[in-house]
């Protein structure tokens, strides 16, 4: 009983870590994607909960105001995450759909264990979540209805619809074309573009990394030029692709961030060196310092916080 209880603490602090990660980096995933490639990023960070996600929509550009998108981001993700923690099965469904121009709707469903409907909707809320209330009361604030519809053992289908009212500087259509990565895209913008910011990542999970990469794409003055698992391949890829700086996890297999920026500070001293950590630790901060690193971010203040740190840490000092 007592390993079964630590591996639903296990599980419960990922989808926590996860969730707060999503959360601080959707409103930049949905400016530089838009609302249709950020539900499919939202589906790939869902398969390493053991959760496929099939993202289903019609050919056509999908305008929603900020507010709109953000929020359908936002239900979805939460969604998303009950689906995982109640249904019992590995399979999701998200559609997106219009009804006669006038309305957007959004369907998640799964076939899993399904409960018993009410006009009261189950709320799953814990610390951190969004809450199928919290669903219900903001799409009515936007004009719309949220509804849920299930049974035991036929799945549960939920539905968000919400009226169509586009903001005009709307950044959230499907435009995929129009939404190439920096990294993808260097020889258009190369010639416009100011000094660039060469940084390599360096997290044990994959997921981390694909986050904090998805945040810095966004900005034309960084360019991604590597990743690294741990703090000795970190040592290795440096070597090949000559950062500007590196945005270092602390705890890390192998060799750590604080081992790892000791020696590459030291082999590298033009390379600048930001330390990631999940908690704000001063001992930490102290130990990465002493170090090397430049700068110390929590992770959780990651998308506030790092775009700042690599323009200040490769700012000559005048």
């Amino acid at each position: 009983k007592a390993n079964l209880e630590e591996v639903d603490q296990i599980l419960s602090d990922s989808l926590s870590y996860t969730r707060t990660l999503i959360a601080e980096l959707s409103p930049a995933i949905l400016y530089e994607l838009g609302l249709v490639p950020a539900l499919k990023w939202l589906g790939q960070q869902m398969e390493r909960h053991g959760l496929r996600v099939h993202v289903q929509h019609a050919n056509q550009a999908i305008q929603l105001s900020e507010d709109q998108g953000i929020f359908v981001f936002q239900a979805v993700r939460e969604l998303l995450f009950n689906i995982i923690k109640h249904s019992g099965v590995n399979e999701a469904t998200v559609s997106l759909a219009h009804h006669a121009g006038q309305e957007f709707q959004v369907l998640v469903q799964d076939a899993g264990k399904g409960f018993q409907s009410s006009p009261n909707l189950p709320d799953y809320s814990q610390p951190g979540k969004f809450g199928l209330f919290s669903i219900r009361e903001r799409s009515e604030a936007l004009g719309g209805h949220f509804y849920i519809e299930s049974a035991p053992g036929k799945g549960t289908r939920a539905a968000l619809v919400l009226p169509l009212q586009p903001d005009p500087q709307s950044i959230l259509s499907n435009e995929d074309s129009k939404k190439i990565p920096i990294s993808l895209n260097q020889s258009a913008q190369g010639q416009s573009r100011k000094k660039v910011v060469r940084i390599l990542l360096v997290d044990d999970h994959a997921m981390i990394r694909e986050g904090i990469r998805t945040l810095l794409e966004s900005h034309e003055d960084i360019l991604i030029v590597g990743e690294a698992k741990n703090g000795e391949e970190a040592l290795e890829v440096t070597k090949r692709v000559f950062p500007d700086v590196v945005v270092m996890d602390v705890n890390m297999p192998k060799i750590n961030g604080i081992e790892a920026t000791r020696s590459l500070t030291k082999e590298h001293p033009s390379v600048r060196v930001i330390g990631l950590s999940v908690h704000e630790d001063k001992e930490v901060e102290k130990l990465l310092l002493e170090a090397g690193a430049a700068m110390y971010v929590t992770k959780g203040s990651v998308a506030k916080q790092l775009v700042d740190a690599i323009r200040y840490v490769v700012t000559p000092i005048s």
